[in-house]
């Protein structure tokens, strides 16, 4: 399952480059790290999504997705 989030990105030269926090209900998290990062591109509706997972200030570890063609945020639930 996943759930619309709004996200902060440090934007560099080629645009909105890497999250650096996120923002889910009412609680806000700064990311300190990114473990893992991979590109995934539809076949059938030839959709963009960029994967990223995150360890988050509160230490724990989250996988936030951008829909590149919606310009929308999620955040990924385990499983």
């Amino acid at each position: 399952m996943r759930h619309k989030i709004k996200v902060t990105c440090y934007a560099g030269y080629r645009g909105n480059e890497r999250p650096t926090s996120f923002t889910h209900g009412n609680k806000t998290l700064r990311i300190i790290e990114i473990t893992d990062r991979s590109i995934e591109e539809s076949t059938a509706n030839r959709e963009r999504t960029h994967r990223f997972t995150v360890k988050a200030e509160d230490n724990k570890v989250y996988r936030l997705l951008f829909n590149n063609d919606r310009d929308e945020w999620y955040l990924k639930d385990k499983g």
